[in-house]
Order: C-alpha cells, then structure tokens, then sequence
C-alpha cells in the first residue's frame, strides 16, 4: 500500500505515470508478467493531504492486511495553510465527539455498511459539484493571501507546534505498522531549490532606520550587477548585506544564483537551502523534515526502512543541483524522478528477499 502527497500520488503526471505504475514495471522485469500480476499495489495517494489523513488512512485499510506500507509525507503539514489549522486551531468539543462517534460506527459491520453507502453518496455529490466547476459560469471565489495569518516563520512556536505533531503522526505509523508486523518503507522529503526564489522574505526586526537605509542602497548595487552579470561583484555585495541582515531570504537565494554562475556550486545549494529555512510561506520543506528521517535512521529500528530522496536526487543531478530533469516544480519528480523513487522502493523489497 502506497500512502502519501501530490508527490505520490502522481500530480500533473496521474494517471499516465506514477511511483505505482513504475514499480509495476520494475517488478515485471524482475519476475516476469505473471508472476508479477500476483502483486497488487495499491496507490492511497491523495493531492494535498497531511500526514493526520494518511495515518488514519493507514488505520482504515489494516482490515485488508497489507505485506508493505510506504509513505510519502514531507511537505503538506507545512505547506498547507488548512492542515496548519489542524494543529494550531483546536477542534470543537461537539466535532471531537463526531469523530469519536465514527470511529465507533466503523466497528460495528451493520452500521460499517450503511456508513461506506453514505460515503458512496457523498463522493457522487462531490463528483457533480465538481463538474459544476468546470462549468465556464462558475467562478470561485480566491482566497485572499493574509500575512497575518498565512505567515509562519521557521523555527517559531507556530513551526514548532507543526513540527512536533507531524513527528508524532509519523511515530504513530509505525507503531501501527509494527503491531501488525508490516514493515515500512519512509521517503524523505525532495525539492528542486533552485529556479525558484523565496514566496515571502521579511527583515529583521532588529534593523534601524540607518540600517535599513545601508541595505536599500547595498540591495540595489548588487541587484544592478546581478542583472548585468557581473556575478562576482553581485556575490561580494550580496555578502556584505548579509552582515546587515542575515534574516533576508531573498538575499539567499540571489547569493545562491551567483555562486552557481561562478561553478561554486556546493555553496550555491548550501544558500538555495537556506533561502527556504528563510523563507515566511516555504514551499519546499524545511530542513527539520529530513533531519527527523535520518534521525530514524540512526535508531535502527526493526522492519522500518528511510529512502534518503533528497540525497539521491542530488546525486543523479548535475553538479548535485536537482534540476527538470527530475524534478519538474518545486517538489513535484517528473518522470524519471517518479522512475527513481520506484526504483528504490523495489530494491528495499529484493534486498529483503520479501517476493
């Protein structure tokens, strides 16, 4: 069973290729076609959901006894503004009892039934306001971006209410997985860091009018020379500005864009990375993500396996940049990255000697 993101389920690729339809092709090879046709994955990916939704998931599919679960679960927690709302808005008294209430229903199998006949109707209510949508009348309302709310900075007690409690939904999967014997594969998170500059960079409170004055006018002469590719200038100023205001992550990722012009390219990621970390509505996800995949890793634990994405991905990139080939946005794998994952996933189950 295959849960996680848009990442795994297949984004704007779905449904000509996904990590699913790669392992079906990997394992084809391996084994022949029928005995491939013995293996059935099953792919719960599912476009802009958290980690709270793939546990519970995980949970609601245990009754069809799974020899496999993998997981992709890196950016959504911190990326989407409603699943952010999970955690940092605490639900209604009167809604926590619906949920105890449901979880109740699904144990009883005559209620069970009737519940999966509401869910059936639901979905085909779903599917016609749907298709009312892509009537050329409807037009519905944007969302207006809100600083004041749609803002997290990292490493913030907002941050680190998320963090903490996508760690927790993480720990909870394999504790699950490990009560019923499954063993369990984790992606790391992927993005492309480059090509794509910070959504919301802010200054340091910590700057004074004088200061602010001395970055406007710094910013402007290095910007200049950036644009007229004298790189070396831009990089030297750039890094001054730095000394002003470390907190910029615009700065970042321009400091980033020269290095890279002028071949450095380990320093170029080591800023691209850090314009992220910097960044008030990051993308991609922050660093803490991978830092808690590897800390799994060193635990050791028994039947849990961490594909470390990111480092792959970087080492099949040239000069250890991810670029389109892999990755076709910011955190989306193209083809070949989907390819990559799969492959991965299929080595772990051969090594293991699970077919």
């Amino acid at each position: 069973f295959l849960f996680g993101e848009s990442t795994m389920q297949g984004t704007h690729l779905f449904p000509k290729s996904t990590i699913k339809k790669w392992m079906e092709i990997y394992l084809e090879d391996l084994l022949g076609e029928a005995e491939a046709k013995k293996i059935t994955i099953v792919n719960f990916g599912r476009l802009g959901c958290g980690s709270r939704f793939m546990l519970q998931a995980f949970k609601n599919t245990l009754v069809y006894k799974p020899d496999l679960v993998v997981f992709y679960s890196a950016h959504n927690n911190f990326i989407q503004l409603e699943l952010r709302d999970e955690v940092l808005k605490p639900k209604p008294v009167v809604e926590k009892f619906g949920a105890f209430m449901q979880e109740l229903v699904k144990k009883s199998s005559f209620i069970s039934t009737m519940n999966r006949l509401a869910v059936a109707a639901k979905i085909k209510r779903s599917e016609r306001k749907a298709k009312i949508k892509n009537d050329e009348w409807y037009v519905e309302e944007e969302k207006k971006f809100n600083p004041d709310t749609d803002l997290i900075q990292n490493g913030s007690d907002r941050f680190e209410r998320i963090r903490q409690s996508w760690e927790r939904d993480i720990r909870q999967m394999i504790q699950v997985a490990r009560e019923k014997n499954i063993p369990v594969i984790f992606f790391e998170g992927v993005s492309k860091y480059k090509d794509f500059k910070p959504f919301y960079s802010k200054h340091s409170l910590r700057l004074n009018a004088d200061q602010q004055r001395e970055w406007q006018n710094m910013s402007s002469a290095a910007d200049k020379s950036f644009r007229e590719e004298r790189y070396f200038e831009a990089m030297t100023l750039y890094q001054e500005i730095l000394k002003i205001d470390e907190e910029y992550a615009l700065t970042y990722f321009r400091l980033g864009q020269c290095f890279e012009q002028l071949g450095d390219y380990e320093k170029a990621y080591t800023c691209y990375v850090e314009s992220n970390e910097k960044d008030y509505m990051p993308i991609r996800a922050p660093k803490v993500v991978n830092l808690f995949y590897d800390q799994l890793v060193a635990e050791k634990l028994k039947d849990v396996y961490v594909i470390p994405t990111q480092h792959l991905f970087d080492q099949h990139s040239q000069h250890g940049l991810v670029d389109d080939t892999w990755v076709a946005d910011q955190l989306h794998p193209t083809m070949k990255g989907q390819a990559l994952m799969a492959k991965e996933i299929v080595k772990i189950v051969v090594e293991n000697h699970w077919l």
